[in-house]
């Protein structure tokens, strides 16, 4: 019995003590442990963090083995703001934690956390002291742990960019985790993260299911961003590329999977699909590609096999700048390929294994391209390419994999091209039908400008055909037309070539690959073909100065050039079907005579057959020269041939001799007063062997006044033409030259034709009052007036050839002889103004090439008052004399009467020029007699111009036309 009453005390004392002990744990852990806990935990961590940390409270539930910490606050280290805060951590300890004596936690709950980033001037981050102390130490094993229903709500991060002043944010920041551990039990079991936030205002959720630990590490995530900003992230790119992102935004719906054994590569591949939209690329102020929408659907990348695959490519509304600068070089082409800095570049050891990917379809729609050139100017316009659209399907960088594609697209408005073929990368070949419609090309000019001085002010481009490219070579096949062009020659300010059509019908070529140049086309055809052939002041042809050289390139080209016997032919293959021309006119001017000649052949109609190497082809051509004389031209030449073979007939009738005083002043030493020549020549060329004969006509050729010449030949020009000329006035040569073009020298075989000298009697001079009186009324027809100092007919002159070609279609006999005046007294200032308003408009004209604008006829262009002082300023700067000059010693910008007075006073108006004026006043008569009043030519003799202040009876002062019958 005492014994049972020692046991129930013993087990009394027992309860009594482990209730005490339960207590005193409950006192402990509700009442000090909390406040013990906060005053500890602040100063541990804030000698850890070396920054002040505040807790506002803590709560302790011993028996549930659960802790909340509420407001704790980590400072700034210099004070102010804080680094990191959370309204609330709630940890729940499991019991299992004593038995596996691991932490093994329930239940996380954080609340509230908020991280602030600076990133300071010198480079480094407010926290960098942190993170430099915690990576300096050696790496320690993580040890076993096991956390369950970890959740994260209302998170925030905030980053301050001091150095370039930027704010970033990640808001509504919220993670939930079910389970994560690495103990060996738990290693293979997957953790099923959820992730949310707002990054920098867009929202960006993560979702999916993870092994971190273990032998076999994987993890499959959802990730999903909407709406994003990229600008406020594009300075971060650790590309040092060459423009700048001014606008764009970033959608994903993507799907990333990993998977890593113990010793394997990773393997990471990445699926699903992303948008771009509204992007904008720039380079300083100019925007070089803006798009409404970019997206890739079907995304599949595969890192560890270097494969990457694209169902389909989309692009909306691209907008892209093309710039060729003053270096000849394109602003895009500078930017991403950077010329090298000089040092060599070390080739890797080991070639890197190329990715393969593969695009299935890519489409581009509402696209436009503009295009400008420096190089040409502010006045020439830009070409834009409008309503482009490509299509392309399997587009692969696999060896011979051939795409597919489409490609449309407006050219300036009144201009299309579209190509539709296949194309391989690697290698590189191209194959497409190719269908373009003025194409405009003055723009694109400046390629060939940088070699030629001469620009393109017109011209567009037609074709339509097969093209292709390879390592073997470009080539084309297809009809093409260059239309309506225009070209100047900038040396001497004229224009050189004009056309409205050259077409090239079933044209045939190729080039490159090693082998020869390839060119065939079934037949040429041109419509309005103009040429101009000049002899400069220094004796050389314009097309001599075209090409750009710099004189040592000239130099070389001449060193290099092959002799005549070895023709390009050897490397070039040229065959060309027909060549058709229409209203075709050619200008002949030579400068270094003087007063200079001027020939013109006009209405050039004709076929040149079958051009080929070796095989003879049929020419025929007619046109006139001067617009009044018939010309025609037949035979057979090979100019493709080696040698050339050549075997023609040129016959013309009729040419004025007076366009030919010029050249007898200098060489024969007399002028020519008046004539008409009629030629009859025949030219075989063959082997190099040259035998022609010259049948030449002259018809009342008359000599006038001895000219003083060095370069005469000393011939009695006047026992010559007294032995040849016949009774009708007539003189008929046949000249026969023989000899070899390799080495030229000519015989001369004689002279079939004789020149026997009659005087002519001098024509007898109707009375012009009197055909005056019968066809018009009663004025006096001797003489056509022109304004002073200028080449045009007044209306009162106009109306005397009016009657006056009445009276000559009346009297079929009569043979009217004309000739121009000048008054040196009353015409030389209004000369002088004549020339000064030609040269302003002639400014006019310039800029309006420069534009792309035809100006038309020189003379017919009006120039407005407000416009006159720009381009007599452009005329008076162009002028090459001495002009006055400011305190810098520039060209001092003077009023417009002063630059008037200047450039009078500069202007030449001697007895060559207003000589000249006379000439042209004569031709424009004979032309109007001739088109106007339909009289026969034959029957109009055009006279040396003179130089008289002698006037008709009541003539008006100034320049005229006075006329004689015969």
């Amino acid at each position: 019995m005492f014994n049972l009453r020692v046991c129930r005390s013993c087990l009394y004392r027992s309860l009594a003590a482990v209730a005490a002990a339960i207590a005193l744990f409950a006192l402990l852990g509700y009442l000090w442990l909390p406040g013990y806990a906060k005053g500890k935990l602040e100063i541990l961590l804030s000698e850890q963090l070396h920054r002040p940390v505040s807790i506002e409270h803590i709560s302790v539930s011993p028996f549930a083995l659960a802790a909340t910490v509420e407001g704790l606050k980590v400072g700034e280290r210099q004070g102010g703001g804080s680094t990191l805060s959370f309204a609330r951590l709630y940890v729940n300890l499991s019991s299992a934690s004593l038995l596996r004596r691991i932490p093994v936690i329930e239940e996380v709950q954080l609340e509230g956390p908020t991280v602030h980033l600076e990133r300071q001037a010198d480079g480094r981050y407010n926290v960098s002291d942190l993170l430099d102390e915690w990576l300096s130490g050696p790496a320690k094993p993580t040890p076993e742990f096991s956390v369950a229903n970890i959740s994260i709500s209302g998170g925030r991060i905030d980053f301050d960019d001091g150095p370039k002043k930027a704010r970033h944010s990640v808001s509504d920041l919220a993670l939930g985790i079910p389970f994560i551990a690495n103990t060996p039990a738990t290693a293979e079991i997957f953790v099923e993260p959820h992730f949310r936030a707002t990054v920098d205002g867009a929202p960006f959720i993560l979702a999916g299911k993870l092994r971190p630990f273990g032998g076999h590490r994987e993890a499959n995530l959802a990730l999903e961003l909407k709406d994003f900003d990229l600008t406020r992230v594009y300075e971060y790119s650790p590309l040092n590329l060459p423009f700048s992102l001014s606008a764009g935004r970033l959608n994903t719906q993507l799907d990333l999977a990993f998977s890593q054994g113990k010793e394997a590569a990773p393997a990471i591949t990445l699926s699903g699909s992303l948008a771009l939209h509204e992007v904008a690329l720039s380079s300083g102020k100019t925007r070089l590609l803006a798009l409404k929408r970019l997206a890739l659907e079907g995304v599949a990348v595969d890192l560890r096999a270097q494969r990457a695959e694209v169902k389909k490519l989309s692009v909306e509304a691209p907008q892209v700048s093309l710039r060729r600068g003053a270096d000849g070089q394109l602003d895009l082409v500078k930017l991403l390929l950077p010329p090298s800095a000089g040092k060599p570049v070390a080739k890797p050891a080991v070639a890197a294994t190329s990715w393969q990917w593969r695009v299935a379809e890519a489409a581009v729609s509402g696209g436009s391209l503009q295009y400008s050139d420096d190089s040409l100017g502010d006045k020439v316009p830009p070409l834009q390419a409008e309503d482009l659209s490509l299509a392309v399907s399997g587009l692969s960088s696999a060896a011979d994999a051939a795409a597919h594609f489409d490609l449309r697209a407006k050219i300036n408005r009144q201009g299309r091209i579209a190509a539709q073929g296949e194309l391989q990368l690697t290698p590189l070949a191209l194959k497409a039908a190719v269908d373009g419609d003025k194409v405009d090309l003055v723009a694109l000019q400046g390629w060939a400008a940088e070699h030629l001085n001469a620009v393109l002010t017109q011209g567009s481009l037609s074709l339509k055909g097969q093209a292709a490219y390879s390592a073997a070579g470009a080539s084309f096949k297809g009809d093409a037309s260059l239309n309506d062009f225009v070209v100047l020659d900038q040396l001497n300010a004229v224009e050189l070539l004009r056309w409205r059509s050259l077409r090239l019908a079933e044209l045939d070529v190729a080039a490159g690959g090693g082998g020869p140049l390839r060119l065939a086309v079934t037949e040429i055809f041109s419509d309005g073909l103009f040429a101009r052939a000049m002899l400069t002041e220094k004796g050389k042809l314009n097309i001599s100065g075209l090409l750009k050289q710099t004189p040592a390139e000239a130099a070389a080209a001449t060193a290099a050039a092959p002799p005549p016997s070895e023709a390009a032919s050897d490397t070039t293959q040229i065959r060309i079907g027909k060549i058709n021309v229409r209203d075709g006119s050619m200008n002949f001017t030579d400068r270094f005579i003087k007063p200079n000649y001027r020939a013109n052949l006009t209405g050039l109609n004709g076929s040149i057959g079958a051009l080929a190497a070796g095989k003879p082809s049929a020419i025929r051509f007619s046109g006139k020269v001067d617009r009044i004389a018939p010309l025609e031209l037949s035979g057979q030449i090979d100019p493709l041939g080696k040698p050339v073979f050549v075997d023609l007939a040129i016959k013309a009738k009729g040419v004025e001799m007076t366009t030919f005083s010029p050249y007898s002043s200098r060489y024969l030493g007399y002028e020519v007063e008046k004539g008409k020549l009629s030629v009859d020549l025949h030219y075989h060329v063959e082997k190099g062997e040259l035998v022609a004969e010259n049948k030449v006509f002259l018809d009342q050729i008359t000599f006038g006044n001895k000219v003083d010449s060095p370069d005469a030949l000393d011939f009695p020009m006047g026992l010559i033409v007294g032995l040849l000329k016949n009774s009708r006035g007539e003189i008929d040569i046949n000249l026969p030259v023989s000899g070899s073009l390799n080495d030229p020298q000519f015989s001369i075989g004689g002279i079939i034709g004789k020149m026997i000298l009659n005087l002519l009697s001098k024509a007898v001079t109707a009375p012009f009052a009197l055909l005056g009186s019968l066809f018009g009324g009663g004025e006096d027809l001797s003489y056509a007036a022109f304004d002073a100092g200028h080449g045009r007919l007044t209306a009162e002159g106009e109306k005397r050839l009016q009657t006056l070609a009445k009276a000559l279609k009346a009297r079929d006999t009569l043979k009217l002889e004309i000739t121009g005046v000048a008054d040196p007294e009353l015409e030389r200032e209004a000369y002088k103004h004549a020339v000064l308003e030609r040269k302003v408009r002639a400014q006019k004209a310039a800029e309006l090439a420069r534009e792309g604008k035809a100006a038309g006829n020189l003379g017919e262009l009006k120039v407005a008052a407000e416009e006159y002082p720009k381009y007599l300023e452009k005329a008076y700067k162009a002028e090459d004399f001495k002009k006055p000059r400011n305190l810098l010693f520039l060209t001092k910008n003077l009023p417009v009467a002063e630059m008037e007075a200047l450039m009078l006073e500069h202007i030449a108006a001697g007895e060559a020029e207003l000589l000249q004026l006379a000439q042209n006043r004569g031709q424009t008569v004979q032309t109007w007699l001739v088109n106007q009043g339909e009289v026969d030519p034959q029957r109009l003799y055009l006279l040396a111009p003179k130089l008289t202040s002698a006037a008709p009876k009541d003539a008006p002062p100034g320049g005229r036309a006075e006329f004689s019958l015969k």
